[in-house]
């Protein structure tokens, strides 16, 4: 079952994640708006053009971060989910690296984070030996939507290049042996970013169609939300991860059976306050 709700492939119209527009959509979000474009733009100063601009680019990008909850019934809502107020607390500039990881994280999300992200980050990278070059990314991308698109490629891997948007997410750096070449990298197996990756794990499985079982193998936890190759690891870093959740009481893990058994012992709503405490 795959409740696709990602974000469509042109969603950004080239424009990057700039986290000064974010911190201030963030800002501004005190209570549901029920805000056109224009107004919108009015109430935060993000740049609106006439056909296209930042403002609906910074929003977008909000929502498939898991920022921000859009709805349109009758009337356009705009508001922040758990997670979007978490961040707005804990983190308003979106300035930590754990913060960053997150976004590009969300992003990458196979039930309703960003087309462009998750065909990149989940798809196209297992099938390159830990570096690419845009030609060879471009390519492949073709050949998994059955079309050309123009100017898609760039303002993604712009996004971990600058300053202004996710620099510190080093999923991506140019190969200093060859400027051509794009080297790829997996989020970092740090102690602090122990709840965070509870909170990944334990909300993927209660997006699914097993979320009411409180078991359930790695093979099978994987093949449902793809959440190995949304973080880009190996199964002896997976494993490592899950050690670590299970160190933090948010899981069980039944080693002795092949694969390994997860036991929930933890709801995305409890974790969730505590994605900042080990920083």
């Amino acid at each position: 079952m795959d409740n696709n709700r990602r974000l469509s492939l042109n969603f950004h119209q080239t424009f990057i994640p700039e986290r000064r527009y974010l911190s201030i959509l963030l800002d501004k979000i005190d209570k549901p708006l029920f805000l056109s474009d224009s107004d919108l733009a009015n109430l935060t100063s993000i740049p609106m053009g006439i056909t296209s601009g930042k403002l609906p680019a910074t929003l977008a990008y909000a929502k498939g971060m898991g920022l921000v909850k859009v709805t349109t019934d009758k009337q356009r809502s705009i508001s922040l989910t758990p997670l979007g107020e978490l961040v707005k607390t804990e983190d308003p500039y979106l300035q930590e690296e754990l913060t960053q990881w997150i976004l590009h994280l969300e992003l990458c999300k196979k039930s309703n984070g960003a087309e462009l992200w998750y065909q990149v980050f989940n798809i196209c990278f297992k099938s390159f030996n830990r570096s690419f070059n845009i030609d060879q990314l471009e390519k492949l991308l073709e050949q998994l939507i059955y079309k050309k698109k123009r100017n898609i490629i760039g303002p993604l891997l712009r996004t971990y290049a600058e300053d202004s948007a996710l620099s510190l997410v080093d999923i991506v750096e140019v190969d200093k042996n060859n400027s051509d070449q794009y080297l790829i990298n997996s989020p970092p197996l740090l102690d602090s970013f122990g709840y965070y990756y509870g909170y990944l794990l334990i909300s993927l499985w209660e997006e699914t169609d097993i979320k009411s079982d409180n078991q359930v193998t790695i093979t099978s936890l994987n093949e449902k939300t793809e959440i190995i190759d949304q973080l880009n690891f190996n199964s002896r870093q997976f494993e490592t991860l899950l050690l670590n959740i299970e160190s933090l009481g948010l899981i069980d893990i039944d080693k002795q059976m092949s694969p390994w058994i997860l036991i929930k012992k933890s709801t995305k709503e409890n974790i969730l306050k505590k994605i900042y405490d080990l920083l």
